[in-house]
């Protein structure tokens, strides 16, 4: 009854049971599963990794998480996130191992699209020299993107602050910005403005900022 995928493995990490559903998915036999490590059930790419993860933790006797593809009763492979955990007696010795199947493909696709538009954004912004940034107004958390960072010339592990940034604001400009700052903190209206940057090799760059809420 329980809307997963599951295997009982005995304390060596030997196959002993899985549920119907899980017999249902992958279309072979109990035999056939338990040659997971010489058949095609485990993507190839991922079977080294696999293999190395599941016997440290055989062995260690603690819990394993891994994100692997298993392939499906029609030839197709999905991702899953396959975890393990270890079942003990009041003694603290492994009775067996209970092992729960998840499939993830939907959220690994949703991740590799993400990544791509990232990717994209990040090209268009260095190709256009225009950055992006967030500023959180309760918690005074601030997010550059890549070429945000670029543009100030800021490297891309600092640690971002309204005190760092005001370093490259060119000091006449420095009240203005103060002002807008506190303005953006009153209001959530949108602000369209200029402000001069001056960096450490005295050169002068000019910024136009947009932001909303």
């Amino acid at each position: 009854n329980v809307p997963g995928l599951i295997e009982l493995m005995s304390p060596a990490g030997d196959l002993e049971m899985v549920n119907r559903k899980l017999l249902e998915y992958f279309g072979r036999t109990l035999e056939e599963l338990r040659s997971w490590k010489t058949n095609d059930t485990i993507h190839p790419e991922d079977l080294p990794h696999v293999i190395d993860v599941f016997s440290r933790s055989i062995a260690a006797g603690t819990p394993y998480e891994i994100v692997q593809r298993f392939k499906r009763s029609d030839g197709i492979y999905r991702w899953f996130q396959n975890r393990g955990y270890p079942l003990r007696d009041p003694s603290g010795n492994i009775e067996r191992w209970c092992v729960l199947l998840v499939d993830i493909e939907d959220r690994k696709r949703a991740e590799q699209e993400l990544r791509r538009e990232e990717a994209f954004l990040t090209k268009a912004q260095r190709l256009s020299a225009t950055g992006s940034f967030s500023w959180c107004v309760e918690t005074g958390e601030i997010t550059f993107s890549e070429e945000a960072r670029r543009i100030f010339g800021f490297d891309p592990d600092a640690l971002l602050t309204a005190e760092l940034i005001a370093t490259r604001v060119h000091p006449e400009d420095l009240p203005f910005l103060a002002e807008r700052t506190e303005a953006g903190r009153r209001s959530s209206e949108g602000q369209d403005h200029e402000i001069r940057l001056l960096m450490p090799d005295g050169a002068i760059k000019y910024l136009h900022t947009t932001s909303s809420e």
